[in-house]
């Protein structure tokens, strides 16, 4: 921890800055922009299915978040050593003084599982994890977290993501429209055949 905190690169510094304040944005802002943006061409799974997997995750995140927080009551770095500072630049959420597992890496680690789970392209696969890595670290040189507290949150967050996506697979939550488009193309990318068959009524 004291390596990446005391690290004097400008350029880790910097980055650890970039990710720190995209954090909030991203985390905010996916949901909905998953629900009106067209993503066929980089995810699978439709707009709303996408949409929806993501705020469901969230909130049990937060909230298992939450709740964990009041039950280890776990100490941050700057409230326990005298040579560290928090440079969060405002208020620390999820219960200020305590600190596992991070809110932060949950979350971020939450929302690429679920962006991984439902797209088949690395191009998009490669740059979320590095955001989530990204985020995570920046909280240990914000002296604001432990690496353990990192890692038990990257943890939960990529947990309960799976457990959403395998719930919403077993309900059916397939997000096929009228037209079975979505059905479709997950028969052409089995590789199986597709019949269709067209009847006529009254001659019409």
């Amino acid at each position: 921890m004291t390596a990446i905190y005391t690290s004097e690169s400008g350029l880790f510094r910097t980055s650890m800055q970039v990710f720190d304040r995209s954090a909030v944005p991203l985390l905010l802002g996916l949901p909905p922009v998953a629900w009106v943006v067209d993503s066929s061409t980089l995810v699978d799974a439709p707009a709303w299915r996408l949409s929806a997997e993501l705020m469901v995750t969230q909130i049990s995140v937060f909230g298992a978040t939450s709740l964990l927080k009041r039950i280890v009551r776990r100490e941050r770095p700057y409230g326990r050593f005298v040579n560290i500072e928090s440079r969060e630049r405002g208020p620390i959420t999820l219960d200020d003084n305590h600190g596992f597992p991070s809110g932060h890496a949950a979350l971020t680690f939450s929302l690429a599982t679920v962006v991984a789970l439902n797209s088949e392209r690395w191009d998009v696969r490669v740059p979320i994890w590095i955001i989530a890595s990204g985020v995570s670290l920046s909280r240990v040189w914000l002296g604001v977290h432990y690496p353990s507290d990192i890692l038990a949150g990257a943890a939960l967050g990529t947990g309960v993501a799976l457990l959403v996506h395998v719930a919403a697979n077993a309900l059916g939550v397939d997000g096929a429209n009228d037209e079975g488009t979505v059905a479709q193309g997950s028969v052409m990318r089995s590789g199986m055949p597709l019949v269709v068959v067209r009847t006529s009524i009254g001659g019409s």
